[in-house]
């Protein structure tokens, strides 16, 4: 059984992932891995990057909702509030044919309902992505690719619920043991930095339209996906009505197998951009036995609306859906509208 990740490890790990975001090369085309799509950042760097030199740039932002019921068939009275901060880092690098990019997305969110009156977290998510590409002089829209991807939670995940509830948690030795989980109690799954997931690509790209209407960006490749973990859990059910939900320990493996991307992307109007995202891998080997195949598929699909209402402010409607079967074997959906302030550096 490993050990927890210590606080002092969580914060180099934090360190290692701002300091390689912003100092490695990035690809001119690292707003495909942001919130917010490039279209709405005009302003931040100019449409081609200055070739042999480093552009980078930093956007900090916060987010905020609030709702309040008083009085409503179906909703509880009391207040519900979320707030939360996004953060994007990008540096590219340009040099003739070669192009490099760095990414780091960073989004976390607190939320607080009338039936659990504390704040607790209702989105932990931190994303590098490094990509390089060679654009062939023959077919400069074309050509070899390679890519490397971490992905975690940067803060402790944990179960809180505002009624009883039955606690069933299996590890990977096909143990049980129940927990009666009083209302309003934390249960935690899950340290920080904890699953994390690895994942290289090689193959080739094709960016047969680039401009400002709309941008096609696919890669087809081969690759490498590993999970590291250190004595977490994942919710694999969730009963609301019987108050029942099952945790199951967190498989450590690596897979190998193939990757495909197609990326769309588009300007409604001045200010109005869209973007469309679907990746999937899949498994041909792995060294948890049978996970292979379509059932074992790694899928990560996503929607965004960007509508740029002043420099420092957006509101934005995201939709993500992720489904990483040795993580847990079903689907993450996440969707929302997000009002973000902010400022870039």
């Amino acid at each position: 059984m490993h050990r927890p990740m210590s606080t002092r490890q969580g914060k180099l790990i934090v360190f290692a992932m701002f300091t390689l975001a912003c100092a490695a090369a990035s690809s001119a085309h690292a707003a495909d891995e942001s919130i917010v799509p490039e279209e709405l950042r005009k302003d931040v760097l100019p449409a081609k990057p200055k070739a042999g030199a480093f552009n980078n740039t930093l956007s900090i932002g916060s987010t905020g909702s609030y709702g309040h019921s008083s009085s409503v068939v179906g909703a509880a009275d009391g207040s519900t509030v979320a707030i939360g901060v996004v953060i994007d880092g990008l540096s590219e690098w340009v040099s003739g044919a070669f192009e490099c990019a760095n990414t780091l997305k960073i989004q976390h969110t607190q939320t607080r309902t009338p039936q659990l009156p504390v704040f607790f977290k209702s989105a932990d998510f931190a994303e590098i992505v490094s990509t390089s590409i060679y654009r062939l002089q023959s077919v400069p829209w074309f050509g070899p690719y390679a890519r490397f991807r971490i992905n975690t939670q940067l803060f402790g995940s944990y179960v809180l619920k505002a009624t009883d509830y039955e606690i069933k948690q299996t590890r990977l030795d096909g143990t049980s043991t129940a927990t009666k989980l009083a209302a309003q109690t934390r249960y935690d799954l899950a340290s920080g930095f904890n699953p994390l997931v690895f994942a290289e690509t090689v193959g080739a790209f094709a960016n047969p339209i680039e401009q400002k209407w709309m941008t096609i960006k696919a890669k087809l490749g081969v690759g490498a996906q590993h999970v590291r973990s250190t004595s977490g859990f994942a919710v694999a059910s969730d009963d609301t009505k019987a108050g029942k939900m099952e945790i199951k320990e967190i498989q450590e493996a690596s897979q190998m197998g193939g990757e495909a991307e197609v990326a769309l992307a588009g300007d409604v109007t001045e200010g109005v951009a869209w973007k469309a995202k679907a990746n999937v891998f899949l498994p041909a080997y792995s060294t948890a036995g049978k996970k292979t195949g379509f059932d074992a598929m790694t899928s990560d699909l996503s929607f965004a609306l960007g509508i740029k209402l002043a420099k420092w402010l957006s509101v934005d409607y995201t939709v993500t859906a992720r489904r990483v079967p040795l993580v847990l074997d079903d689907w993450q959906i996440q969707n929302g509208i997000i009002l973000t302030a902010g400022f870039k550096l």
